[in-house]
């Protein structure tokens, strides 16, 4: 039945067919199935809608199921199938598998390619001992091209929020650098002078 709900769903309605798959993942883990619930487990990890809960609930039964003298191959096969679903960096779900595998490295190389504030931010209290310095440079490097196209209190204000971050990461002289370079940079926008002077 689940198999024909699939089937039925899997053109018009994901979430329907995803929803039979469900199904099916129970039916094979009570029925000790394990090559299908490795599957259907790998499935939903690389392709559904990525909540964090659910996806570290698939990283556990497949961590559970796959040999251990296996698994970091694994994860890497996982990560490499991740990125062929798309042309853009699926960051969530890529550093949710670092974050649980504790992989620094490899998780501070992922943030490199695709940095953001908040993705900064969020990296701080797994990376913030080991790779202070590298998380200082990738806020600088935000903060410079975000004020390239940004005006506005609001974003002044945003920006110094990120500037004050820096300092306690431990990077004071790089952020009274950054705020004179910022003011050398934007002379004439008067609000960011005095945002920059609060920090």
């Amino acid at each position: 039945m689940a198999n024909d709900g699939i089937a039925k769903d899997e053109k018009n309605f994901l979430g329907l067919a995803d929803g039979w798959r469900n199904y099916l993942l129970t039916i094979y883990q009570e029925t000790k199935d394990q090559k299908n619930t490795i599957k259907l487990a790998r499935y939903f990890f690389i392709y559904s809608r990525g909540e964090s809960d659910a996806l570290q609930c698939y990283y556990k039964l497949l961590k559970s199921l796959i040999p251990k003298d296996q698994w970091e191959n694994y994860v890497i096969g996982l990560v490499d199938e991740i990125n062929k679903k798309s042309k853009l960096i699926d960051y969530d779900r890529i550093s949710i598998l670092y974050i649980l595998e504790k992989d620094w490295d490899k998780l501070f190389e992922l943030l490199q390619q695709a940095a953001s504030f908040s993705r900064i931010e969020r990296s701080e209290k797994y990376l913030g001992k080991s790779y202070s310095t590298g998380l200082v440079a990738l806020y600088k490097k935000c903060i410079l091209s975000f004020l390239e196209n940004n005006k506005g209190r609001k974003e002044y204000q945003m920006v110094c929020r990120y500037i004050r971050r820096m300092i306690k990461l431990g990077a004071r002289p790089m952020a009274v650098d950054l705020i004179q370079e910022l003011k050398r940079l934007y002379p004439t926008r008067k609000a960011l002078r005095e945002e920059l002077d609060n920090v």
